[in-house]
């Protein structure tokens, strides 16, 4: 008798597969620029994660990190949480969106290159490397990037760059990422279109 109760068990585990063995789905995660502090230092970001819910996350420019993160009880209380957040954290300048920055001088864009994605920026006709970000994925194909939006401080010292992230595989990635850095043409290497 065990072993026909132990062949309808294995039947039914494989058909119907094990829910705790697999982790499937998509993790999800959408950003928004809200705007920098008026010495374009910090940055505010409203974050929709499918899974946690909504935040806004005040970071640093320099280091790209959370200096606070403040939660969103609920979708009506997103309105007052952005306003309140502005005032406390000083988010003054909103900051001028597009890839081309406020002087016009420069033009950013993403450049996938083989098991790497660039991201460049235009001077006339010229470009440099500003970062490199990896596209291998985790096996069930490679990663893709998007240039979601651009954010310049009023300045143009400041950038902030939302990227798209899709990665295929059991536990799907769709999310937004945030890139920041201090812009500083002088230290990059312009050349010649590769």
């Amino acid at each position: 008798m065990r072993p026909l109760v132990f062949a309808w068990l294995w039947i039914a585990v494989s058909v119907a597969g094990i829910p705790w063995a697999r982790a499937e789905g998509t993790i999800r995660k959408e950003m928004t620029f809200l705007g920098f502090t008026e010495d374009g230092s910090r940055f505010l970001l409203q974050i929709h994660d499918a899974n946690t819910g909504d935040s806004l996350s005040f970071r640093s420019v320099e280091t790209g990190k959370a200096e606070k993160t403040i939660p969103v009880e609920s979708p009506g209380d997103l309105e007052p949480a952005v306003a309140k957040a502005r005032k406390s954290l000083r988010i003054r300048d909103a900051g001028v969106e597009g890839p081309t920055s406020p002087d016009g001088r420069y033009t950013l864009i993403l450049v996938p290159k083989g098991p790497r994605t660039q991201i460049r920026v235009l001077r006339g006709e010229r470009q440099a490397v500003l970062q490199t970000l990896d596209a291998r994925g985790g096996g069930d194909g490679p990663i893709q990037w998007m240039l979601k939006s651009v954010h310049w401080s009023s300045d143009g010292r400041s950038l902030v760059l939302l990227l798209h992230r899709k990665e295929p595989g059991m536990v799907a990635l769709d999310t937004d990422q945030a890139i920041s850095l201090r812009f500083m043409p002088s230290e990059l290497q312009f050349g010649a279109t590769p």
